[in-house]
């Protein structure tokens, strides 16, 4: 748990210096408060990270379904019977 809080708190950050290091950030805080700067950084970095969770699970149940297919297969298939 501490590793997944650490790593998404290093996203956030490294989003930050790119936008400094590019400069993108004088031309945003002229036109939105730091906190919603913030909390768009947050949220994005959050969905990007819900996103790849779901596809993990999904290929996962996916794996397992098709495994459980053949495996059950295999086993009641007359013709493959020694």
């Amino acid at each position: 748990m501490f590793i997944f809080i650490f790593m998404y708190g290093v996203q956030v950050m490294r989003g930050v210096m790119e936008e400094k290091q590019n400069r993108i950030v004088e031309v945003l805080i002229s036109s939105v408060r730091p906190f919603q700067l913030m909390m768009g950084k947050i949220v994005g970095v959050a969905m990007v990270g819900f996103t790849q969770f779901m596809l993990w699970i999904g290929i996962t149940a996916l794996m397992l379904a098709i495994g459980l297919a053949v495996l059950a297969s295999s086993k009641f298939d007359p013709s493959r019977a020694g």
